[in-house]
């Protein structure tokens, strides 16, 4: 099993906290969109059962944050 997908979601990560951490904003805007091209290219190439993993991740997390936003008095 090829692990590049692995290597792309890494490297789209890495991009994107780099580019939190940037001050000028142009330089900030195209490193993070390098990192989310990055992060769908290895979402592509990723084998199926990790799309049902990330999918299911996916679910759960918004489950869980629609609990926690009921639960917050405004």
């Amino acid at each position: 099993m090829h692990i590049t997908y692995l290597i792309f979601w890494t490297m789209s990560f890495g991009f994107t906290w780099i580019g939190c951490k940037m001050t000028e904003e142009i330089h900030r805007l195209a490193i993070c969109l390098a990192g989310s091209i990055l992060l769908i290219w290895g979402f592509a190439i990723a084998p199926e059962s990790m799309h049902w993993l990330v999918e299911i991740l996916s679910i759960s997390l918004c489950g869980f944050l629609s609990i926690m936003e009921r639960q917050i008095p405004s």
